[in-house]
């Protein structure tokens, strides 16, 4: 899984909170976790999306991932729930 700031069409937006410096959607990211720290992927982009659009920001962060999973119902979490990787081919196909 992984986490982008924004769409490709965008910028990612630096911002100073509390006297520190860091990406906009990482403190965004930061702050949707400490406060719903089970919640499952869509609430946890939405609560995102929502933080950053409470600042002034426009970016909107994207989820991706390489395996297919059930995202509307998986709890996101550092430490549990992965699953080994399903793909039939490992690697990058090469297209000539």
């Amino acid at each position: 899984v992984s986490f982008s700031g924004c769409e490709d069409s965008q910028t990612s937006a630096d911002t100073i909170e509390k006297y520190q410096a860091g990406g906009a959607m990482t403190q965004s990211f930061i702050s949707a976790y400490r406060q719903n720290p089970m919640s499952t992927y869509p609430e946890f982009m939405a609560a995102i999306h929502r933080r950053l659009k409470q600042r002034g920001f426009k970016q909107r962060p994207q989820l991706t991932s390489s395996q297919a999973f059930d995202v509307k119902n998986t709890v996101f979490s550092f430490t549990e729930g992965f699953q080994p990787n399903k793909n039939q081919v490992i690697g990058r196909i090469q297209r000539k």
